[in-house]
């Protein structure tokens, strides 16, 4: 029984992805990610399947994650401009940084749903590509 355990656990083959993230007009401070594997953690600051930040140096650039399992995924992400580490907002909580998401859906009157954002991700190194405006 525990082989058998053992062995099907083995199976399960975490890949590669590749995240592209491309930036409107300034080069600076850092981008925030968060991969999310449901939809309970989507749009909620600490209980992602996975979170980053990573330094911006060019306004389009890839970022591997590695050791992801096949599944289906949400990634949310904002561009912090001023590197301060939060989302600022201005009047009624809408972002002054830019913001992006898998699928780069468009919010009408508040951000866009887990299932807009939703993608599957089912090949090594396949590549997301998010727009941060």
């Amino acid at each position: 029984m525990i082989f058998l355990l053992l062995f099907f656990f083995g199976c399960v083959r975490a890949e590669t992805m590749i995240l592209e993230f491309t930036l409107g007009e300034e080069a600076t401070g850092s981008v925030r990610y968060s991969i999310h594997n449901t939809r309970d953690t989507f749009l909620k600051k600490n209980r992602p399947f996975r979170k980053a930040v990573v330094s911006v140096k060019t306004r389009t650039f890839e970022v591997p994650v590695e050791n992801i399992p096949k599944g289906k995924y949400s990634i949310t992400a904002y561009h912090d401009e001023d590197g301060d580490g939060e989302l600022d907002t201005g009047f009624l909580g809408i972002p002054t940084e830019p913001v992006g998401m898998s699928n780069n859906p468009k919010g009408f009157f508040g951000p866009p749903s887990y299932d807009d954002a939703e993608f599957e991700f089912k090949a090594n190194h396949q590549k997301i590509k998010i727009r941060l405006d």
